[in-house]
């Protein structure tokens, strides 16, 4: 309680003030999951998680000694077969992330989180509407572009997209592509009335197989999100973020080359109020 009183009176938000003292006081990071038989072999999940994500500049500015961000979550199925994998370096609290994937006759999905401080949290949810008359196997594929913890922690810090690029991908062409990348809402930050968006769902999307997938901030020059693609598995995510100027998306193909695609959007020019 005392460190919400502390941050209250420097000026922080009530409401990530609330966050930060829900996570301080919690043994394990606050999951909550739903996921969905959609038919025709997809299941459609949706995972919130309660984390304060404590950005550096944010740190910096209301006195806190460091940064409390998530690193990685991933969803795997009972059998520990893993489906779904990302690791994160700057989006929004208590983010909402959707992902789906191939149906593979497990009626339960695991998810983990893990944050920076080593705080983890772990949940399993059934399958709604699971439907296993016709057994079949959708023969998920555990190939996938792995990168080597120690490069994605230097990625994170790295504040120029291209030094980013060549450490995670090595020497690759890129090419431009499009509707990769869409924005299909944005929400209001109605704490304090205020008329235009803080927060944003990217929507990733494309029928092409790529292997992995990063997500840039233009703006900020800045890695916000790696996805490890499972390459038989779907490309369907949306991620929750602060809005930018600009986002970049890359996906690594089979091919060993990197397709980009870009939004551009009007924020306002101050970002005081969007911690």
């Amino acid at each position: 309680m005392l460190k919400v009183l502390l941050v209250l009176i420097t000026g922080f938000g009530l409401s990530h003030a609330h966050s930060f003292d829900n996570y301080i006081n919690s043994k394990y990071i606050e999951i909550k999951a739903k996921a969905k038989d959609e038919g025709e072999g997809i299941i459609r999940a949706k995972v919130q998680i309660k984390h304060p994500m404590i950005l550096e500049h944010v740190a910096k500015k209301y006195g806190f000694e460091e940064s409390y961000l998530l690193r990685n979550i991933y969803a795997t199925t009972a059998l520990r077969e893993k489906i779904f994998e990302i690791h994160i370096g700057y989006i929004r609290r208590n983010p909402i992330i959707k992902f789906s994937y191939k149906k593979n006759n497990d009626e339960n999905l695991k998810i983990f989180v893990a944050d920076n401080h080593g705080k983890t949290g772990e949940i399993q949810t059934r399958i709604r509407n699971y439907k296993d008359s016709n057994k079949t196997d959708y023969g998920i594929s555990r190939d996938a572009y792995l990168i080597e913890e120690k490069k994605l922690e230097q990625a994170f810090e790295l504040e120029n997209i291209n030094e980013v690029l060549a450490l995670m991908y090595g020497d690759v062409d890129i090419r431009e592509s499009k509707n990769i990348l869409t924005m299909p809402h944005a929400e209001l930050w109605e704490d304090v009335g205020l008329v235009f968006p803080c927060y944003g769902e990217v929507h990733i999307t494309n029928k092409k197989s790529f292997v992995s997938i990063a997500l840039f901030d233009n703006q900020r020059n800045k890695l916000l999100a790696v996805i490890t693609q499972y390459s038989d598995n779907m490309i369907d995510y949306s991620i929750p973020i602060y809005h930018s100027e600009s986002l970049q998306v890359y996906g690594l193909g089979k091919d060993n080359v990197l397709y980009r695609d870009s939004i551009e959007f009007v924020v306002p020019k101050s970002w005081d109020h969007c911690l």
